[in-house]
């Protein structure tokens, strides 16, 4: 079963290893920065597709479909 992408609304199988999932836990730094363990992970019912999640890390605007 198909659930929306909650930047775009396209339709994304939620079983993908392309799709991402929104999960809250207790992070631990590491030592060169970013995340070394994510800890008592908590999933969450939100998704997103890998283009969305693409253009959030790059700072580009959701509903800009390119660069140009």
């Amino acid at each position: 079963m198909n659930v929306p992408c909650t930047f775009c609304e396209r339709e994304i199988d939620p079983e993908s290893r392309m799709t991402f999932r929104k999960v809250i836990g207790w992070e631990r730094p590491r030592e060169g920065g970013g995340t070394n363990a994510l800890t008592l992970r908590e999933p969450t019912q939100v998704f997103a597709c890998s283009s969305c999640i693409e253009k959030l890390k790059l700072g580009i605007p959701i509903g800009q479909p390119t660069l140009i």
